[in-house]
């Protein structure tokens, strides 16, 4: 159940008015701020992490899809690949699946 009023434009509210639902509506005046994404890299962060996907097709175009486990150390996911080629020699084609998180940094008032 949303208790929240219907958005009503806010050039036609006054300070605290009422809106046609009876709920009372209060405007506030924000101002706008520069923001920034860029990794997290604060020592609470969660760890980056890899893994590897099999792309290799079969003959109806449809990619094997098979994939490593997850990592925190790019060498484990990445030698996954070289036994399931061991298993499936003509399965030669990889992609890199990277977990990195990342974060909204505050940069000030926008100019």
């Amino acid at each position: 159940m949303n208790n929240e009023a219907p958005a009503i434009p806010r050039d036609t509210l006054s300070d605290t008015q009422q809106n046609p639902n009876d709920a009372v509506v209060t405007r506030r005046t924000y101002g706008y701020v520069d923001w920034s994404v860029r990794p997290n890299r604060e020592p609470d962060a969660p760890p980056t992490t890899f893994r590897f996907r099999c792309l290799t097709e079969s003959e109806d175009s449809v990619p094997c899809g098979a994939e490593s486990d997850e990592s925190e150390n790019f060498a484990v996911a990445r030698d996954w690949t070289y036994g399931h080629m061991r298993a499936h020699p003509t399965h030669v084609s990889y992609a890199e699946v990277l977990v990195r998180p990342w974060v909204m940094w505050r940069l000030g008032p926008a100019r």
